[in-house]
């Protein structure tokens, strides 16, 4: 059987909304018509920003943490 922690779970809440994002876009690229390659890289481009503001999040979350944890088990900055 399938056990998942507290951490699986976060990180499935977490990044789950992205990927479904990411593949739902995928899905609807299949059919759309063709463009020129600088539009698509546009396109690209553009997809990209919600993905690092995503990430973005993680990041200052995980700064945060640390910066709060690390004077109570003795880790350096």
């Amino acid at each position: 059987m399938l056990q998942l922690s507290p951490f699986d779970l976060v990180v499935l809440v977490y990044y789950g909304p992205l990927f479904a994002v990411i593949g739902l876009l995928n899905k609807i690229l299949t059919v759309a018509p063709k463009v020129p390659p600088a539009i698509s890289a546009a396109i690209g481009a553009f997809l990209w920003v919600p993905q690092a503001l995503h990430l973005f999040v993680a990041g200052v979350l995980s700064l945060a943490a640390r910066l709060v944890v690390a004077p109570v088990v003795g880790l350096s900055l």
